[in-house]
């Protein structure tokens, strides 16, 4: 897998939101990567989908949408974006003190 939880872990420069989706439980860009993150409401831990190489203009397309979870239906899903796949258990051994506060939120 090219995106590590560890460079989620290490970022630095990040943009988080929480949003009000049935589907959608938050999303996070790191600007120093360009990944762009999706944490996906799941029964069991949440899916954290990693849409690698996005534009900061694609970050802000998502946060002005109406509908996180139809912008994400129509961009990432529907538009075929590359991504990975991790879940919250992969993050199991973090302390919350080891990462910055964005992160932090998207993540517990």
């Amino acid at each position: 897998m090219p995106v590590r939880p560890e460079s989620l872990v290490n970022a630095r420069s990040v943009d988080w939101q929480t949003v009000q989706s049935s589907n959608v439980h938050s999303a996070l860009y790191n600007e120093g990567d360009e990944d762009f993150y999706v944490r996906f409401l799941r029964s069991g831990a949440d899916d954290i989908y990693i849409y690698p190489g996005r534009s900061p203009s694609e970050w802000q397309d998502f946060r002005t949408a109406m509908s996180k979870g139809s912008w994400i239906w129509q961009n990432p899903i529907e538009g075929g974006w590359s991504y990975d796949l991790l879940t919250l258990r992969d993050f199991a051994h973090v302390e919350r003190d080891d990462v910055v506060p964005g992160v932090r939120d998207f993540l517990f």
